[in-house]
């Protein structure tokens, strides 16, 4: 059988947005439906800010290959024996933190992608291909080809290698870390800060110039977050677990202190 399609991957190809739940605290494989039944394209599993583990990460990312949602993982390192397991059980796409350079970009395509883009080694066992064989070099090639590799602008130094990064083969999305890169400027939290308008837009046309997609986190504000996709941010993160909790469960005890409000001015 062939392997399985990475769904936010082919979108992006189309011209589509994709969109991201972030993924912190919830441990259980049915968040990948739970997110596809929100509107997610992608569940973003954070390793480097999170306390998963390895085999929470993989068992989430096999479960959904089958329910039509994306397991992206940020890893904690660029170090290939991070990666090489998440990828081997399934994990469609991962994201690097920290890219700093073109020759940090070139490092992790070699990790990440089989040869001949990379250095990859191959399992032959995989769920990607639901546990069946395959051609090794049909193997390689499709997973290649339905792998994302996302690389995260932290800085104005990485802000100021977009292009080059854009233009090496094998890298997919330039994700813009803007709460680090605010910090990185001394403006931290100045999410609509004209240098960080700046900072999308060179990636924005770096990513046009060479056939990748931009991509954009950290931005909560609706009307900030509309500038940049309109801008041409097509990756986002849009939320993630901790946040939406806290933002629902506040709106709905609000609801019902109110609620306790009137019921003692009643006894009064």
């Amino acid at each position: 059988m062939p392997v399985a399609i990475n769904h936010t991957k082919k979108k992006l190809g189309a011209g589509g947005l994709v969109l991201g739940l972030g993924i912190r605290q919830v441990r259980t494989v049915e968040i990948g439906l739970i997110a596809r039944a929100a509107g997610f394209d992608f569940v973003f599993l954070d390793q480097e800010h999170g306390t998963m583990d390895l085999t929470t990460a993989a068992e989430i990312s096999v479960a959904a290959l089958g329910q039509g949602v994306t397991a992206i993982v940020r890893v904690g390192s660029h170090d290939a024996h991070v990666v090489a397991p998440l990828l081997d059980s399934g994990t469609q796409g991962i994201a690097y933190p920290h890219v700093e350079s073109v020759d940090d970009a070139r490092r992790i395509v070699a990790i990440q992608k089989f040869p001949p883009l990379g250095g990859r080694s191959i399992s032959r066992t995989t769920a990607w291909s639901g546990f069946e064989p395959m051609p090794i070099g049909a193997l390689t090639k499709e997973v290649n080809d339905n792998t994302l590799t996302i690389v995260m602008l932290e800085s104005a130094g990485a802000i100021a290698c977009a292009d080059a990064i854009a233009a090496l083969e094998g890298i997919d999305v330039l994700l813009i870390g803007t709460s680090d890169l605010c910090i990185d400027l001394g403006i931290a939290g100045a999410f609509g800060d004209p240098r960080i308008a700046d900072a999308y837009r060179t990636v924005v046309e770096a990513c046009r110039q060479h056939g990748k997609h931009a991509g954009m986190s950290g931005v909560r504000e609706e009307s900030l977050a509309r500038r940049y996709v309109e801008m041409g941010a097509r990756f986002v993160l849009v939320t993630s677990d901790v946040p939406l909790l806290l933002e629902a469960g506040t709106a709905r005890t609000k609801v019902f202190r109110q609620i306790e409000s009137g019921l003692s001015s009643h006894k009064a």
